[in-house]
């Protein structure tokens, strides 16, 4: 039986972050106790790379501290972002000034439940309709305390959050492999960039399309027209707006196309969402000749990003058409391409069915997580094999 409740007192103990001056950039240090930002909740699991204050500043921050089995949300920024803390490899963490944490009373309330349950969009949904967006949104510990919940049996959470983290599992299974995949591949093409001697064009090798300037008043977010490929949109492969604009032809980006953001953090990413439009400061590289994507995709990824980094001293890449124009790769013969592929290729392709996978995973999952919240599906209805 699900209930609703009040979210204070049904659950367990809240907490906030410290006020403002109690935590500032001179505070962090090297090493100790690690503080949990905006950029330390991207998943399930509080993680990244952290900034840290020594013993003592934690003590003085003993009332702002997290503990393994939290629930973190964000009060103030990118509103939404809910991570839990993992068993290790820290004992305690810093709530920042943007985060606030739900302790949950273990006979009450499963921390993971917790964690799909404020995913649901329902959920997510209350938290953006009651938020203050003047200045930076933000919402507060009252608000988090007054928030009302769904709250089956802890067995129930407990076999729902079972079934939800079971998909959560495969799809984190795959991001890893697919590293893997990545780096062996890499591994390949370094190997046989050490055995050519000559270089080549870029153009003897792909054909090169830039995004166009789409007018931002015509974007939508009802999925209308074709979704559009922006640059935060290559980390994802999930486009958030959509429009009806027509430009060129050669903007249309299929899956499985290699696209490069040219802007920002270097990414050379085989493009694994549905068909979509490439915005400006987005390109394509595809593949001409019979050049395997393999092989484009490595040279692109190592030697360009290499090529952006030398010229700007920096990991911040402002990428325009005259680097492109000057770009060389190897040029290795017939055959050593013909080797390289044979190996690099069975690669590409696991890791393109993994991604597509995981996208299968990850849908399936935001289909049955309202109808398990809400009761509408029983667990015994939704067993994953």
């Amino acid at each position: 039986m699900t209930s609703t409740e009040v979210l204070a007192g049904s659950v367990g103990f809240t907490a906030s972050g410290p006020f403002g001056s109690n935590l500032v950039g001179r505070d962090y240090v090297a090493s100790g106790v690690p503080v949990i930002r905006g950029q330390n909740m991207s998943g399930r699991w509080v993680s990244g790379e952290f900034a840290f204050v020594s013993e003592d500043k934690a003590k003085q921050l003993s009332g702002n501290l997290a503990t393994p089995g939290d629930v973190v949300i964000t009060q103030r920024g990118t509103l939404g972002q809910v991570s839990i803390v993992p068993a290790e490899p820290y004992a305690r963490y810093v709530l920042s000034q943007s985060q606030m944490k739900l302790a949950p009373d273990p006979t009450k309330a499963d921390s993971l439940f917790l964690y799909y349950l404020f995913n649901d969009e329902e959920q997510q949904d209350y938290i953006r309709r009651n938020a203050t967006q003047s200045g930076v949104p933000h919402t507060n510990l009252g608000f988090l305390r007054s928030t009302p919940i769904r709250l089956p049996s802890v067995q129930d959470q407990r076999a729902i959050a079972g079934v939800l983290g079971a998909l959560d599992d495969k799809i984190e299974l795959n991001r890893r492999m697919n590293e893997t995949l990545s780096a062996l591949a890499r591994t390949l093409y370094r190997r046989l960039k050490n055995e050519v001697a000559s270089e080549a064009s870029i153009y003897e090798y792909a054909q090169v399309a830039y995004g166009a300037p789409f007018a931002s008043a015509q974007f939508n977010s009802h999925r209308e027209g074709m979704p559009l490929i922006r640059i935060r949109d290559l980390a994802t492969f999930a486009p958030e707006v959509w429009t009806t604009q027509r430009l060129p032809r050669e903007t249309v980006i299929e899956p499985g196309d290699l696209v490069v953001g040219m802007d920002g953090e270097f990414r050379a990413q085989i493009w694994l969402g549905d068909r979509a439009l490439l915005n400006q400061r987005v390109c394509s590289f595809r593949p001409k000749n019979r050049v395997p994507l393999s092989f484009l995709w490595q040279a692109v990824r190592v030697d360009l990003a290499f090529y952006e980094q030398a010229k700007t001293g920096t990991t911040v890449i402002h990428l325009g058409k005259s680097d492109v124009d000057r770009f060389t790769t190897p040029a290795p013969s017939v055959e050593q391409l013909d080797a390289f592929s044979s190996q690099a290729e069975p690669l590409v392709a696991k890791l393109v069915a993994n991604a597509q996978e995981s996208r299968t995973l990850a849908e399936l999952r935001d289909t049955l997580l309202p109808k398990l919240i809400s009761g509408e599906l029983r667990v015994s209805d939704a067993t994953i094999d």
